[in-house]
């Protein structure tokens, strides 16, 4: 889809270096289809996904892969492919009136007394769990082959639950510092982009990521409208 992205990241056939990539687009331009595009390519390649979904259901992006022939399923059979779901997270957490105060997202009606100062601790070490699930085997061994792809569809959507950007960049380093992904994978988060004097906090996200990121891309339209 992108042959002159693929060659400028060094996102081709061979082995990646370990690296984390932010890609970012405003209210105009949506991202996605950059994620959808690395996603195809790794389980096209024969290497595998980890996608960390906030904002997009497993459904939107199973869709627009089946147009393409990739079936998200078959892969995920494989384990080639695992989603976790932020949105099935909350619709438990409304499901039970908010009244788990261990789920990761309780931290939304509890007391800050309560949650402290890291009120991603809990879904950090869940999503960490699940990662380390997908890479290893169940006899305790590293799945042999292929690269790993840490996908994250907009860590800015965590700024409307009035998390910092210490706290969200936080997660995304923790995802990179992991062992089992800083030795064979690399991380890659949208998020988006906004100039100061309309979002400034997003504009901070966004700016304080870029700085930690080894590349950003940065996803603007054409004045043709594509």
């Amino acid at each position: 889809m992108f042959l002159e992205l693929n060659t400028f990241l060094d996102f081709d056939n061979k082995a990646l270096p370990r690296r984390f990539v932010v890609i970012s687009s405003d209210d105009a331009v949506e991202h996605t289809f950059v994620l959808n595009h690395m996603l195809m390519l790794y389980l096209k390649t024969g290497r595998r996904v980890f996608q960390l979904n906030f904002v997009h259901d497993d459904a939107f992006f199973a869709s627009v892969c089946q147009k393409l022939g990739i079936n998200l399923k078959t892969y995920a059979a494989k384990n080639a492919f695992r989603s976790f779901s932020c949105l099935k997270l909350l619709k438990e957490l409304v499901k039970g009136s908010f009244s788990d105060s261990s789920h990761p997202f309780a931290f939304l009606t509890a007391p800050a007394s309560q949650h402290g100062d890291d009120r991603l601790s809990a879904l950090r070490s869940q999503v960490l769990d699940e990662l380390r699930s997908f890479v290893v085997c169940d006899d305790g061994a590293a799945t042999k082959g292929g690269e790993v792809l840490v996908l994250v569809d907009d860590v800015s959507s965590l700024l409307n639950f009035g998390l910092g950007c210490r706290e969200i960049a936080g997660l995304l380093l923790s995802l990179r510092l992991e062992p089992l992904v800083r030795e064979r994978g690399t991380v890659v988060a949208g998020t988006k982009s906004c100039a100061r004097e309309d979002d400034a906090d997003c504009h901070r996200l966004c700016t304080y990521l870029s700085h930690l990121a080894d590349a950003t891309i940065d996803v603007r339209g054409l004045s043709t409208g594509h």
